[in-house]
């Protein structure tokens, strides 16, 4: 664990990245098998949802099909992707400015369906707002009860604890 004058890089463990691509491939694969069946019932018997069926497994493909795109990025990229030190903390999934220490009003571990997510609350989340899919989904952390800023840990090459660890470490220094 770092003292107070050290920084804690963490980057995305890309074996991690690997399955969940692989994983989201499946699901594509799946809901593209879905499809060839052209609606022969071979899933499902009649029922009042009969009117979705054509649709989901399309939807499956959409959804699915953006998540293996997000997670070969995440696969192949090995950049820094949270950024802890004596300033402050950089989540670059998040935005690429720094937030200052002063700034952070809480930090808590949360889990939610066995995956643990350090939950970051902005003291003006206006002054930090988040870039692409993570600030427009925002508004849906907040609502869960993961801060303004979320830190998934699934994929990440440290573990909550110790993100959090230093997270602590790194406000107290700074007073």
């Amino acid at each position: 664990m770092p003292d107070d004058s050290e920084t804690l890089d963490v980057r995305y463990r890309r074996r991690e990245a690997a399955k969940m691509f692989a994983g989201a491939l499946l699901f594509v694969a799946l809901a593209a098998w879905i499809v060839t069946l052209d609606g022969r019932g071979a899933l499902h018997g009649p029922s009042r949802y009969d009117w979705a069926m054509p649709w989901m497994p399309w939807i499956g493909i959409l959804f699915f099909g953006a998540c293996a795109v997000i997670c070969a990025r995440a696969t192949f990229d090995g950049r820094v992707q949270v950024s802890i030190g004596h300033m402050g903390l950089r989540y670059r999934r998040w935005s690429d400015a720094e937030i200052p220490w002063s700034e952070i009003s809480s930090v808590k571990l949360k889990t939610y369906r066995g995956n643990r997510i350090v939950a970051v609350r902005l003291r003006d989340p206006g002054r930090y707002p988040g870039r692409g899919l993570f600030g427009r989904l925002a508004w849906m952390n907040q609502r869960m009860g993961f801060g303004d800023v979320a830190i998934a840990t699934s994929a990440l090459d440290h573990t909550a604890d110790e993100i959090l660890e230093a997270i602590k470490q790194h406000r107290r220094a700074a007073g």
